[in-house]
């Protein structure tokens, strides 16, 4: 009677756990699906009544988010992502923190041939990457008030990617930012620039 009772407490115990084990991954794999499936939405290159879903929840798949994200900044004039899609590829590039895409935003941001909007949205990128508390809002890019700081969110969490981040990637960020502040022929992609210098302290002693 007593042996019964203690196997009973142990598969109690026991149960649970398994439970907690198997539903975890049976989440993982959910997971895992879904970031395949966002991964081939944004592939196809073509337009996907999922698109905008996907570039919102391909943030939520570091392993895949590096290459996807590289590759939409990369095709983005071919694409001519909508204010919306634009807004949520910014957004996602923002809360993965993964080389490839500090360089395929860093090349958007530098392209005198690449439409303003994507080149506004690089520099939000960029500028997250320089400093992760940094909220850059397209407004404050558009519409640069010289005498305002930079906005800081403390609600930021981002995600390391499969390609960790060059040690100088703030460097880089703001060499950019003080290159584009100096010798950019678009007015407003220059006012923006030099925005941004002026509120991480470019050039400051």
């Amino acid at each position: 009677m007593r042996t019964t009772a203690l196997l009973g407490c142990a598969l109690a115990l026991v149960g649970p756990s398994v439970g907690a084990q198997e539903s975890a991954t049976a989440d993982s794999a959910r997971l895992r699906e879904r970031c395949q499936f966002a991964s081939r939405a944004l592939a196809s290159g073509h337009p996907d009544p999922h698109r905008q879903w996907a570039l919102n929840f391909i943030r939520l798949c570091p392993g895949d988010a590096g290459p996807v994200l590289a590759a939409q900044w990369e095709g983005g004039n071919a694409a001519s992502p909508s204010p919306a899609e634009l807004n949520d590829l910014v957004f996602s590039s923002q809360k993965i923190r993964d080389q490839r895409v500090f360089d395929a935003a860093a090349a958007v941001a530098r392209s005198v041939s690449t439409p303003s909007s994507l080149r506004f949205g690089a520099l939000q990128v960029l500028a997250s990457y320089a400093d992760s508390t940094v909220a850059v809002s397209l407004d404050d890019l558009e519409h640069p008030n010289t005498a305002a700081s930079l906005r800081v969110s403390t609600d930021v969490f981002p995600t390391a990617g499969a390609v960790p981040l060059a040690t100088d990637v703030r460097a880089r960020a703001l060499a950019i930012f003080a290159s584009l502040a100096a010798n950019e022929p678009d007015a407003g992609i220059r006012a923006a620039a030099q925005y941004l210098s002026r509120g991480f302290g470019v050039g400051r002693p």
